[in-house]
Parts: structure tokens; sequence; C-alpha cells
């Protein structure tokens, strides 16, 4: 009988000493499982003001200029000068920003369009995006998107090889690289592209570049290139470079040139960089050239050279 009732004593014991452990892991459990929630929730906070912090989308829109330079063949200079008028126009029921441009224009890969003309721009803060309007299909294309992230690809752009934040003049910015074949072009929020300003498109960094960009008489963002600075476009004025037209375009026999400002020569180029035709009429006869798109040079007496091009049928 004594031993029987040692035998259940230690019995007894045993299963207290079970019981009390299974409570302690059942503590343990509760425990931690509150601890990773709570951790859970202070990522999630974390992660939401990080969101929050990029979604700060700073305008394109605020600046008043901006300005690009692109050599030519012949280590010729061609400047392209964006103003921001601040004056709305309504299209289609959409209230765009108009913008002057005075010079050539980079439209998927190709310099063109000498002369004034204006294009138009309007922005989605809350998503970070903006748009132009196509007067062609009389529609809008999306100029920038800065909601684009790692590996996505940006029609003529390239694939996003990395985002980060940038200080520029002591403010904050995304800074979106492109790697187009091998070769690396950028997006910076508020600014545009590093290349070519208020065009996405990719560029050769090699012979186009944004040099500055300004806003109330202030630089925002300065880039100097083959020695060309901010402080190079201070004597310059869109009246006394930009004044090129030719016409007709397309041309099948005559083109003529017409500009404002005296002039030396002109010369002709294929798209290989070939000189085919040299001038110094504004009555030129093309009717012996191939068919195709060509290059016109127009060199002034101040040696600034102006550029456009024609197709020849």
């Amino acid at each position: 009988m004594k031993q029987e009732n040692i035998k259940t004593n230690v019995l007894n014991r045993l299963y207290d000493n079970y019981n009390m452990k299974r409570l302690q892991i059942l503590f343990i459990s509760i425990f931690c499982i509150l601890v990773a929630y709570a951790e859970h929730v202070a990522i999630d906070d974390a992660k939401q003001v990080k969101t929050e912090t990029k979604t700060q989308y700073l305008s394109l829109l605020e600046n008043d200029t901006w300005l690009l330079i692109s050599l030519g063949y012949e280590g010729e200079q061609f400047i392209t000068y964006y103003s921001n008028t601040h004056q709305n126009a309504i299209i289609n029921g959409q209230t765009y920003t108009d913008i002057e441009v005075y010079g050539g224009e980079m439209i998927n890969d190709v310099f063109y369009k000498n002369g004034t003309r204006h294009i138009y721009v309007r922005e989605n803060r809350s998503i970070g995006k903006s748009y132009r309007y196509n007067k062609q299909t009389q529609s809008e294309d999306l100029l920038f998107d800065f909601s684009l992230q790692v590996g996505d690809t940006f029609p003529h752009t390239g694939v996003i090889e990395n985002i980060e934040v940038v200080n520029i003049n002591g403010i904050e910015r995304r800074l979106l690289t492109f790697n187009y074949y091998g070769i690396k072009h950028a997006w910076i929020e508020g600014i545009g592209s590093t290349g070519l300003g208020l065009s996405p498109y990719f560029t050769d960094p090699n012979w186009i570049q944004l040099i500055c960009v300004t806003n109330e008489g202030n630089n925002v963002y300065e880039h100097a290139f083959h020695g060309v600075t901010c402080n190079s476009f201070t004597e310059y004025t869109p009246t006394s470079i930009f004044s090129l037209n030719i016409n007709p375009n397309p041309v099948h026999d005559r083109l003529k040139v017409e500009y404002s400002v005296p002039f030396e020569e002109i010369r002709i180029f294929n798209l290989n960089g070939q000189c085919v035709l040299q001038s110094t009429q504004t009555d030129i006869n093309v009717s012996a050239l191939p068919q195709g798109m060509y290059i016109l040079r127009a060199v002034t007496t101040t040696a600034t050279t102006l550029q456009a091009k024609f197709i020849k049928e």
C-alpha cells in the first residue's frame, strides 16, 4: 500500500510538472505572437512612412527654362531652349501648360525642327506622371512616369536599372537610371531628362546633354558639357539664333531657305554625316539628291550654326 501511494504521488507530481510546462509554453507562444505582431505593425508603419515620402512628387512645371546642347557631326553646337510661359491651354478638356521651344528638339532619337513652336505639358502630381499633347494624333503621350520601379521598361528609354534619392541644390529628388543597350540615361524628379530636358527619350550622353534648368532666375540644375555651362547661354537670345525655316518639306526639286540673320554657307548632309551639297544661295536645287532624309545646316556670319531636317522625295 505504501509503495502504491509513493507511486501515485510521483505520477501526480510528473503530471503537475507537465501541465506547468504546457502553461509556460503557452504563455511563451502568446508572448512571441504579440511581439511578432508588434514588429509587423512597426515595419508596416515604417514602410508607409517611406512610401509617403517617395510620393511627394516634385513638379516639372514649376521651372521656367530648360537649356540643352547637342553636338553635330563636325563639332558644331546646337542649342535648344524650353521656356515655360506659365499660360494654360485647354485641349480636349485637359489643362496643359504652354511651353515655347526655340531651336531643335530630339524626338525618338531624331534631332529636327528648328524655329519657334509650342508644346503642351500637364502633370498628375498625385501619381508622379506627366503628359504631352500630341498634335498629330490629337491625344496625349506619357512624358515621364516617376512611379516606375527597378526592372520596369519605358519606351525609347530602356530598363530602369537603379532608383536613388539625390540631393541637388539642397533638394532631395528621385533619380531613375535607365540602361539602354549598355548606355546609361537618367530622369530626375522635378527636372526631367538629363539628356533631353522635357523629352524622355534615350539619347547618347556623349552628344546631347541638359545643361541648365532655372526657376525665377536661380539655377535648379547645372551640368557642364564639353566646356559649356549655364553662364554660356547668357549671350544668346531666341530671335538672334533660332530663325531658320525651310520649305517645302518634303521637297522634290527646289528647297527654299528662310532666316532673319545673315549667313555665309549652307551645307546639306545625309544621315551618315557626309556633306552631299554646298550652297551660298537661299534657293537650292536638290533634284539630284537620292530620296531620303537630310540635314541642312546654315552657318551664320557670327559663326552660329542653324540646323533643320528635310525629306527629299
